[in-house]
């Protein structure tokens, strides 16, 4: 459906949900959490100004395959892909992780 935001599978506000990911291969890789994290300085991302204190959901950072991640808004919907640098520079004074998944 053209312009149709992705939603989140449940949509039920906890807990949230993993995303499968897979290889080339066709081999199932482990399913990343998507972590909640509140906003500490302000920036934009995917043509969004996010404040202090907003909310977003990142999916988990994957060191060893540096795979982009999923980032979502408050209301659980699709934002963009963002790469492992930039969650990396988001994590230098952008955003913290919060307490209830840290």
């Amino acid at each position: 459906m053209i312009g149709s935001k992705k939603r989140c599978p449940e949509c039920d506000p906890s807990p949230f949900f993993g995303v499968l990911q897979s290889d080339p291969n066709n081999n199932r890789m482990p399913i990343r959490s998507i972590n909640k994290y509140t906003v500490v300085k302000r920036f934009s991302l995917g043509k969004r100004m996010y404040d202090k204190l907003d909310v977003i959901y990142i999916q988990e950072h994957d060191s060893m395959n540096r795979e982009p991640q999923k980032v979502f808004s408050a209301d659980k919907e699709y934002v963009t892909d963002i790469s492992a640098d930039m969650y990396l520079s988001l994590c230098k004074g952008f955003i913290v992780q919060n307490a209830e998944n840290a």
